[in-house]
């Protein structure tokens, strides 16, 4: 029923992580979205069960994630990952988030140019407490990082070079 235990989880996780993940928004956003999760979503029926849903208001409409471009997507999923790590570390008492480790893969492939400035400054600040590896493809990150690692296959050979 939507008095149960279930709902009352659902309503309380929500408002707890919603409140971490907005200031993650502003921030890789410069306020244009926000993204939020529901207690509830809406079936094929049109009928609402209490399942988690997910809301993205991106400059004041509300908008379907599926609609969204590569960059936005991108945005998007960033407060939702870091969102979830700083819920965890709160909640559970974990200094630095699950493993004081984050490791993202091609997080700059789709970003422009503000885009991958608000995300970089992001990484800096939340870097300053836990270890965050990002894989790339492409030069982009050498202006955003002081420690690059290069990995190259040779002849069969994997190598680290630190850069």
């Amino acid at each position: 029923s939507n008095k149960g235990l279930r709902t009352l989880l659902l309503d309380r996780f929500v408002n707890e992580f919603n409140s971490v993940v907005k200031k993650y928004c502003y921030q890789v956003s410069g306020g244009e979205f926000v993204v939020e999760f529901t207690p509830t979503s809406k079936i094929r029926s049109g009928l609402e069960r209490n399942k988690l849903g997910l809301q993205v208001v991106y400059k004041d409409k509300l908008v379907n994630y599926s609609a969204l471009s590569g960059g936005e997507k991108t945005r998007v999923n960033i407060p939702l990952c870091f969102g979830l790590n700083k819920w965890i570390s709160q909640r559970y008492g974990i200094a630095n988030g699950i493993f004081g480790i984050m490791i993202l893969d091609e997080l700059f492939a789709h970003l422009d140019e503000k885009g991958r400035d608000n995300v970089a400054d992001l990484l800096n600040e939340e870097g300053r407490n836990k270890s965050i590896f990002v894989i790339d493809h492409s030069d982009v990150l050498v202006s955003y990082t002081d420690n690059l690692w290069l990995i190259t296959k040779q002849n069969d050979t994997t190598q680290l070079q630190v850069v």
